[in-house]
């Protein structure tokens, strides 16, 4: 059985070990994970009974992390935390089941109240109560698997004759996609759609380019 008091931090290792120390007190067997595949690991190991996500994951889509924890053989409430409060924000959390969520910027007050009411029970969405949207409007929300797949093609390579082919699609096909997701996250353009899509927790954030190693001159000895 998970402990009542247990809780799962997933995102950047520097934030995750801060936080665990700030909450020793309150949740004082903490563990941390750098990315999804080693919460999915953890979870399996150590069954928490909470979880709080980071939505900028470097290997795996925050809200499909947040789902699967959802729905698994012992479902485990997660908490989202996201740069920005948004009516969208909420609106896609609670989509892929997510039982609150909090603003990096909230404060450590704000957050522990979310955890505790979190782990009580109850959905707390930037300090509030979830809005009444029903089901079916969250289904619309939420961009299909297709849908998503395509996203992430395009963050990878925004080409869009390229995303068709990487994904085994017709160009009017991922034209389709892009033009509906910039509807559902209410996109301007679609570089603009990538950036609020890892913002949001849709899509993984990308790794860091690394610079090429500087070619070096050997000088001979004489």
């Amino acid at each position: 059985m998970p402990q009542t008091r247990s809780l799962l931090l997933v995102g950047s290792p520097t934030w995750a070990q801060a936080l665990q120390l700030a909450l020793k007190h309150s949740f004082p067997d903490t563990v941390t994970a750098s990315g999804g595949g080693e919460a999915r690991h953890l979870v399996r190991e150590q069954q928490p009974s909470l979880t709080l996500v980071q939505a900028r994951l470097p290997d795996e889509a925050s809200l499909l992390l947040i789902e699967t924890l959802a729905t698994g053989p012992v479902p485990i409430p997660a908490v989202l935390l996201c740069p920005h409060p948004s009516d969208l924000q909420t609106r896609l959390a609670l989509a892929f089941q997510a039982r609150g969520a909090a603003s990096e910027g909230s404060g450590l007050p704000v957050l522990l109240e979310t955890l505790e009411k979190v782990r009580a029970g109850q959905a707390v969405f930037f300090g509030g109560p979830p809005p009444g949207c029903n089901l079916r409007v969250r289904a619309h929300l939420r961009p299909t698997r297709q849908q998503l797949t395509v996203l992430r093609q395009y963050a990878i390579t925004p080409l869009r004759k390229a995303v068709a082919s990487a994904v085994g699609l017709s160009l009017n096909t991922v034209d389709d996609h892009l033009h509906r997701l910039c509807r559902k996250l209410e996109a301007d353009s679609h570089h603009d759609l990538v950036h609020r899509a890892i913002e949001l927790g849709l899509i993984p954030s990308p790794k860091p380019r690394t610079a090429p190693p500087r070619a070096t001159h050997l000088v001979p000895v004489c």
